[in-house]
């Protein structure tokens, strides 16, 4: 009677009990379950800008000093020293003036002195030569942000072009088309008309 009990179980396992039916009817749960799971699995990792956003700014709130020192080594501040010298012309002072020099050796004219006059001239200019020197400042994670925005705009260009030449070549395409069919249209017409 035992084998027979067993044999029955083999054959049909509805009559056993109810052990193998909840097993059957937990794998077509997992069967169900698993597409689920893996989508979830999969939504969930999803790591999106506004994510890493959040996250940057929890990491600030909490520990300021791991992202301050994050950003300074991974974005530091160059500095530039620049020179600039712009010269500046002075105004042109001009002073005239007269001496007068006993000469001795000179013969006197008894009805002129031995004195001799010179007039000469001094010329002064005052020039100014100004010299500044700044320090530039660069963010370099400013400059690094704007260098990605203009790949993304240059990928953006180089899309654009790709579909105004596909278009371009489409109504190539379409003129060469309605010329064809023109034309298949008269040289039809002549042929039926010298038929008739």
């Amino acid at each position: 009677m035992v084998k027979n009990h067993q044999r029955l179980s083999k054959l049909n396992p509805l009559k056993t009990g109810g052990s193998h039916l909840t097993a059957i009817k937990i794998q077509n749960k997992m069967k169900k379950a698993i597409p689920i799971l893996i989508i979830l699995i999969i939504f969930s990792s999803c790591y999106t800008a506004k994510k890493a956003q959040m996250q940057v700014h929890k990491a600030n709130l909490e520990y300021p000093l791991v992202t301050t020192d994050f950003c300074a080594i991974k974005f530091p501040i160059k500095e530039k020293l620049v020179e600039k010298i712009k010269f500046i012309s002075g105004e042109t002072i001009v002073k005239t003036d007269t001496l007068k020099i006993d000469c001795d050796s000179v013969v006197s004219d008894k009805n002129k002195d031995n004195k001799v006059l010179i007039k000469y001239k001094n010329i002064y200019q005052r020039d100014t030569i100004l010299k500044t020197i700044t320090i530039e400042k660069e963010n370099t994670a400013r400059v690094v942000n704007l260098q990605i925005k203009i790949e993304d705009l240059n990928l953006i260009n180089k899309e654009n072009e790709k579909i105004i030449k596909d278009n371009n070549t489409l109504i190539e395409d379409l003129w060469y088309f309605i010329f064809c069919s023109v034309f298949l249209n008269v040289i039809f017409i002549i042929f039926i008309v010298r038929n008739k």
